[in-house]
């Protein structure tokens, strides 16, 4: 990666981003957020395609902004954080096990997306949000047990999950 991306690949060193959460934990937000924020911008520099570096670094912004009290600013974070963790989800693989596996991972910035839109008063936002999850993983488990050709859905029950998937598809664009 460092031959075809330069030295910058390995978007920052663990240690930055732990010092970062480290000193947002301890109340020091004024030194955590620009930290954080230089390297989300590294990030952008580097491409698209480090979903995972973005990931960490979004929820570690969510967070820190979120523990200082700016929650308007934590929920913009995690809204970015959820629409470049759905768009990396379906990266992972073809295997649905891999996709819920992923979504097990960062669905706790789903949780605190939604708390966050509460605490300011968004209570429709927040509902959707917690919807939003709760039907990705409904769908992965249907399809994994569809998908495995046990037929575990009725005919019924398949061509209801196809509607499922294009309404859902619909609503995200």
């Amino acid at each position: 990666l460092r031959r075809l991306h330069g030295a910058d690949t390995m978007f920052t060193n663990p240690n930055d981003t732990a010092g970062a959460r480290c000193a947002s934990r301890l109340g020091r937000h004024e030194e955590a957020i620009p930290s954080l924020k230089a390297l989300y911008a590294k990030l952008l520099r580097l491409g698209p395609n480090l979903k995972l570096g973005h990931l960490v670094v979004l929820g570690e912004l969510g967070d820190a902004h979120r523990r200082a009290g700016a929650l308007a600013e934590a929920s913009q974070y995690y809204t970015q954080l959820v629409q470049v963790g759905e768009e990396a989800r379906e990266t992972v693989g073809p295997i649905s096990e891999y996709r819920q596996g992923f979504l097990d991972r960062w669905a706790i910035y789903y949780r605190r997306l939604a708390d966050t839109q509460l605490r300011l008063g968004q209570a429709e936002q927040a509902f959707e949000a917690v919807e939003r999850v709760k039907g990705r993983g409904l769908l992965e488990a249907l399809s994994a047990q569809s998908a495995d050709g046990a037929g575990v859905l009725s005919a019924e029950e398949n061509a209801r999950l196809r509607e499922l998937r294009a309404e859902l598809a619909r609503q995200e664009k």
